[in-house]
């Protein structure tokens, strides 16, 4: 179900303590981002719903500015995302 709270930009909700804006999140930040849970992350990149994570040792991440640009472009699935963003 859909929050009815209006939800602050990335640059400063995501803000550390330090007031650095952190450049990658894992599953459940890209879910808050989005509006939907950790688990509906993990069920859309199965799916190819979402754009490919990132590898930093063994912890999957995800670029903010890319799930921005992302979601501005209308959230596309992963193959018309990488087309988009080549192009």
């Amino acid at each position: 179900m859909p929050s009815t709270a209006t939800q602050e930009p990335v640059a400063t909700a995501a803000r550390s303590e330090t007031g650095a804006v952190p450049l990658l999140t894992d599953a459940a930040g890209l879910g808050d981002l989005a509006g939907w849970s950790a688990r509906t992350t993990w069920r859309k990149l199965a799916g190819g719903l979402i754009p490919a994570p990132v590898r930093v040792g063994g912890a999957v991440r995800w670029r903010i500015s890319e799930i921005q640009g992302w979601i501005d472009a209308g959230c596309p699935s992963r193959t018309d995302w990488d087309r988009i963003r080549t192009s």
